[in-house]
């Protein structure tokens, strides 16, 4: 009787292991099904994939289309450079001294902070969870038709500044940027403040604050 429940039991267990094995996990399998996504630094066009961090290291310039899914951070190193069309990012968009960027559509979890940008500076269409931040820049600032579940700070650039047509859970701060002065016009937003940019025009804003007027 024993004999014959052991030769049972070896049967089903190699039938088991069969099947297993004509479905497909095998231990190898089973490990790359459930790796974690690696880092990237990008240098040209990031291929089309899930990241953990991407990094674009000083200097280098980095394209990165929608099929691109970056988990946690993307950071910009002194004067790199980005064209962003749709990219999801889990946490932050972090750059400091870069030269351009431009961010068109996709997402950010959390912050987009960039500063010290020495050239021109567009978000356009993006969802970000918290904050946008641009500040002591040196070019031109576009941020338009992005919906930002907290604040847009947008200080100190020397280049021609356009807050626009966003829809902004908090405040909206527009201050010092001269001599390329600002445009704040049609936001959506729990209230807006603008002071020392020159020239100045706002108009149409929600929570209007002091931002719709103008000055030269």
């Amino acid at each position: 009787m024993k004999s014959s429940q052991g030769k049972w039991l070896r049967t089903i267990g190699v039938v088991a292991g069969s099947g297993l094995a004509i479905a497909g996990f095998s231990p190898a399998a089973f490990a790359s099904a459930h790796a974690k996504p690696a880092n990237a630094t990008c240098s040209g066009t990031l291929a089309d994939g899930t990241y953990k961090d991407v990094t674009v290291a000083a200097g280098q310039s980095c394209t990165l289309t929608s099929g691109v899914i970056v988990q946690h951070d993307l950071k910009l190193g002194k004067g790199s450079s980005l064209v962003d069309t749709g990219v999801a990012i889990g946490h932050d968009l972090h750059a400091s001294g870069a030269t351009g960027i431009s961010v068109s559509g996709g997402s950010a979890g959390h912050d987009v902070k960039i500063d010290n940008s020495s050239s021109s500076v567009s978000i356009s269409g993006v969802t970000i969870g918290h904050d946008a931040k641009v500040t002591n820049g040196g070019g031109s600032v576009s941020v338009v038709g992005d919906t930002v579940s907290h604040n847009v700070k947008v200080t100190n650039n020397s280049g021609a500044v356009a807050v626009s047509s966003n829809t902004v859970t908090g405040n909206i701060e527009v201050t010092n940027n001269s001599p390329g002065g600002a445009t704040v016009l049609a936001n959506s937003d729990k209230g807006c403040k603008q002071n020392n940019n020159h020239p100045y025009l706002g108009s149409a804003n929600n929570k209007a604050g002091n931002c719709d007027g103008s000055n030269n």
